[in-house]
């Protein structure tokens, strides 16, 4: 059955160590308001959701990458029951933030995503930042065998049963003692998802519909603006740059502030105060999700136009406006900078 509605499936971030699509930022409700079916999704994360063993890739084929594998299954089952809802299966679009948008990049660059939704919106976080590149299975299980020994398991087996509280007590004290730990806990390498270098992967992701974007506080801002920017360009996608700062917050447009204004969540469970243009804002960006999704354009009559391919940027500050990106080295320097 054909359901009339786009539906868009969000994906938290944390860092792929922790976050629910439960926090009060990701309330869908306003959203559904333009004519979509929102659906949040959950999915392992840390050490349930990127552990490495040899163990696990006899298991199961593959070793780590069990978050994405949660992922694709919450996508599989939404495309085939959403009409249930209303929801439309052959339009379906994923948005995600910070981890939540590096996994949707991931996914894109997996064959089990032809198909299976048509757009993606990636929320500080888009164009798969040089911090955030996965390195190879095999390099992250000393990580991991390293957690085993500290929680007092020698096998796979004797992990499985740990209970949670050792399990997470194990966590904490090994996170204290390392500083590599994100590296180690996120997408790997596996011959599985991955079937080649990302470096190379990345040149021909999904060819879908593409929007990302950036605050202007946001991690490591000039490189994940680059790496944006980069891949809006490379994939006609449409990018953005959010610069309205948090009265109150020395942070000032700090990173995934855009998600509160995208969901229309401004004034949940928030100690700032938003103005009456802040909330119109929110406004037009719910306004371009919503003509995104319905169309894989987020331009409608009335809204700032926004233009396609990533050579210009939508600034949202004071206004809506596009401008060329006050970064020298995007379209300068033929070299991917590296994070300091």
């Amino acid at each position: 059955t054909q359901g009339k509605y786009p539906v868009v499936v969000f994906i938290h971030g944390g860092g792929f160590n922790s976050g629910s699509s439960e926090e009060w930022a990701y309330d869908g409700e306003q959203l559904t308001r333009q004519g979509l079916v929102v659906v949040t999704i959950n999915y392992r994360v840390g050490v349930l959701g990127y552990l490495t063993h040899e163990a696990l890739k006899e298991e199961y084929g593959h070793d780590g990458n069990f978050a994405i594998a949660d992922q694709f299954c919450a996508i599989h089952w939404i495309k085939d029951h959403i009409a249930l809802f209303d929801g439309d299966p052959e339009n379906i679009t994923l948005m995600g933030q910070s981890a939540g948008a590096m996994s949707i990049q991931y996914m894109s660059l997996c064959e089990e995503s032809i198909g299976l939704y048509r757009r993606a919106i990636m929320l500080s976080g888009g164009g798969l930042p040089r911090f955030a590149m996965p390195l190879a299975a095999e390099k992250t299980r000393e990580f991991w065998l390293e957690l085993m020994e500290i929680a007092g398991c020698r096998t796979i087996d004797e992990l499985k049963v740990l209970d949670a509280y050792s399990l997470f007590t194990a966590v904490e004290k090994q996170k204290s003692a390392r500083t590599d730990t994100l590296v180690n806990t996120m997408p790997v390498l596996d011959g599985w998802y991955f079937k080649a270098p990302i470096e190379e992967l990345i040149r021909t992701p999904a060819p879908i519909d593409y929007m990302l974007g950036y605050t202007s506080n946001d991690m490591f801002t000039k490189w994940l603006a680059y790496d944006a920017h980069e891949f809006a360009i490379e994939n006609r996608g449409y990018i953005y740059c959010f610069d309205i700062p948090v009265r109150g917050d020395d942070n000032g447009a700090f990173h995934t502030v855009d998600v509160r204004y995208v969901f229309g969540t401004l004034d949940r469970h928030s100690s700032y105060s938003f103005n009456d243009y802040e909330h119109r804002v929110s406004g037009i960006m719910q306004r371009y999700v919503a003509a995104f999704a319905r169309t894989g354009d987020p331009n409608e009559e009335g809204l700032p136009i926004w233009m396609r391919g990533g050579m210009k940027e939508l600034r949202i500050d004071d206004g809506f406006h596009m401008c060329y990106p006050d970064i020298e080295t995007i379209l300068k320097n033929t070299l991917r900078p590296d994070p300091v």
